[in-house]
């Protein structure tokens, strides 16, 4: 979820503060990189998890998430 997508669906939901969206965004990143990172061990590929954490980073500056 992009920055721009969190303000645009805080503003539709009067009851949901702007910083609850940023919350959840930032869990299901979190969330994401650790399924990244255990699919790295799992397949025995630990070295690659810094650079796949930077890659999904960058990404997400982008707003290509």
């Amino acid at each position: 979820m992009t920055q721009d997508e969190i303000i645009s669906k805080a503003k539709q939901d009067d009851e949901i503060e702007v910083v609850d969206f940023i919350r959840l965004a930032i869990l299901q990143e979190l969330e994401a990189c650790a399924v990244d990172a255990e699919w790295c061990i799992e397949n025995h590929l630990e070295h690659h998890i810094p650079e796949r954490i930077r890659a999904r980073g960058n990404a997400s500056i982008r707003g290509n998430t």
